[in-house]
């Protein structure tokens, strides 16, 4: 089994190395035949989804085992490029955002804090600031490849749908990878409930 902190590090680069991720906003007008003013409303749906279930998600992520709720956040996105794939209309799109910007507020502080916690249960506090260089690396290095691989998936015409199934098997290995993370009790924080 793989240590903790490596499956963090690699955890991090495959929730990153989703290959839609460089086309979506193409594919809406593309494939969905939407306008730029629909694209740009879109994206305000995802800002206010994410803005609206922070505070409910993070009430989740104090209450409930950190390493489950990002698991869930990590499936909920894997059903949002779903959601696109069978639905590439602007209401499919704008369910896909709402599921995403859920997905993004379950994902928001809940992976420090585990990764603290994780660090926290081996007494090996002192290394956040490292650890999480590390992650972050890894989170920009999922990016380059999924944008790499979607320029090689794309030389001869972009077939948003085997993105979409790419990115939402991506989304599925990255939760399997956060399965494999230990069990480690969260740290008491200051609970408004």
């Amino acid at each position: 089994m793989l240590n903790p902190r490596k499956l963090f590090i690699l955890q991090s680069f495959v929730s990153n190395a989703l290959v839609i991720y460089p086309l979506y906003a193409i594919m809406f007008t593309e494939r969905g035949g939407l306008s730029i003013s629909d694209v740009s409303i879109l994206f305000a749906i995802w800002t206010a989804a994410a803005l609206i279930f922070e505070v409910p998600t993070g009430l989740l992520a104090d209450r409930y085992p950190r390493k489950y709720v990002l698991i869930a956040g990590e499936l909920i996105n894997s059903v949002a490029f779903l959601v696109w794939l069978i639905f590439p209309t602007f209401s499919g799109y704008a369910a896909g955002f709402v599921l995403w910007g859920a997905a993004y507020a379950l994902k928001s502080g809940a992976y420090q804090a585990l990764v603290y916690d994780e660090l926290a249960n081996d007494g090996q506090t002192h290394e956040y600031t490292k650890v999480m260089s590390r992650i972050k690396a890894a989170e920009f290095s999922g990016m380059l490849f999924a944008f790499l691989s979607a320029y090689l998936l794309s030389i001869n015409g972009v077939n948003y749908e085997l993105l979409l199934s790419i990115s939402i098997v991506t989304g599925v290995c990255s939760a399997g990878l956060l399965a494999l993370l230990p069990n480690v009790k969260n740290r008491e924080t200051d609970m408004l409930i």
